[in-house]
C-alpha cells in the first residue's frame, strides 16, 4: 500500500494527457484527448484521481472519506436508522477501502466529497452518459452500451454476454474513459447484510425519489448499459465525486 501512495505522490500535479480514439467501433479516425490527474483531499491526505470527460472532471476512485461527521455504523440493527448518514467498510473489513472505497448512506453520502467537488446529481449523469454517446464510447453501433467504456478492465466476475463488462470482448472499449469503475457492491439498509461486490457497482446522486429514496446509477458485470433507479437511502453504496 506504502508503495501504491508513493507512486501516487510522484505523480501527483503533474498532468497527464492520453490519446484514445473516439469510437469503440473503429468507424472513425478523429482522436479525443482525456484529461488526467491527480489531487489530494486535504481532510486526510488521501490522494485520488481525475478524469476530464466532456466539460466534466469527475474522480477515477470511489471515495474512502470515514471523517467524524458521518458515523460509521458496524452492527447491522443499527444501520437501519431514520438518519440516513452511517458509512462502513465492504464487510466491515477495512482492507477492501483501498480498492473499493466504502459504502454510504445517502445523508453521508451527501456530506463526504472534498471542498471544490459534490455528489453528482442526477442530471450530471445524465450528461456524462449523453456526453459518452456523442462521442462513440459504445459498441456494435448500439448507442447505449456505454457501460464497458465506463468499467475498469479487471475485479469484475466474468460474463458470457457479448460486450457486457465482465466479457474481455471489444478490447478497446474497455475502460475506454479511464473512469475505472469497480464492483464495491452494497449493504442493505434491512437487515444490514452485504451483495454484490465483485458482480455490481452502485453510486448515489444527490438526486431525491421519494422522502425515504434516492436515485443511483449502477453497472453490473452482465450488462452492456448504464442504469439508473430508486434505492432506500438506508442501503449502502459507493460514491463518486465530481468537481465544481
Amino acid at each position: 500500500m506504502k508503495a501504491i501512495k508513493l507512486t501516487k505522490l510522484f505523480l501527483l500535479g503533474c498532468f497527464m494527457v492520453i490519446g484514445a480514439l473516439i469510437s469503440c467501433n473503429e468507424v472513425e479516425d478523429e482522436e479525443i484527448i482525456l484529461e488526467m490527474g491527480n489531487f489530494v483531499d486535504s481532510r486526510d491526505a488521501t490522494i485520488y484521481g481525475w478524469v476530464k470527460l466532456g466539460e466534466q472532471v469527475w474522480m477515477t476512485e470511489n471515495l474512502k472519506y470515514t471523517g467524524s461527521e458521518i458515523k460509521h455504523i458496524t452492527d447491522k440493527n443499527e444501520w437501519y436508522n431514520d438518519n440516513y448518514d452511517g458509512w462502513c467498510f465492504l464487510d466491515n473489513n477495512p482492507d477492501y477501502a483501498d480498492e473499493y472505497g466504502v459504502l454510504y448512506q445517502w445523508e453521508a453520502a451527501k456530506l463526504s466529497c472534498p471542498d471544490g467537488w459534490h455528489l453528482p446529481s442526477v442530471k450530471e449523469w445524465h450528461q456524462l452518459e449523453d456526453y459518452l454517446i456523442a462521442n462513440g464510447y459504445y459498441y456494435n453501433d448500439v448507442p447505449k452500451n456505454i457501460a464497458k467504456s465506463l468499467a475498469s478492465d479487471f475485479g469484475w466476475v466474468e460474463s458470457t454476454y457479448e460486450g457486457a463488462i465482465g466479457n474481455s470482448d471489444y478490447p478497446d472499449c474497455r475502460n475506454k474513459t479511464n473512469f475505472s469503475a469497480l464492483p464495491g457492491g452494497k449493504r442493505y439498509g434491512y437487515p444490514g447484510t452485504f451483495n454484490d461486490i465483485m458482480f455490481e457497482g452502485y453510486w448515489w446522486t444527490s438526486t431525491d425519489y421519494k422522502t425515504s429514496l434516492a436515485y443511483l446509477f449502477s453497472l453490473s458485470c452482465d450488462s452492456t448499459i448504464l442504469i439508473s433507479r430508486g434505492e432506500s437511502k438506508n442501503d449502502g453504496f459507493s460514491v463518486r465525486c465530481i468537481k465544481n
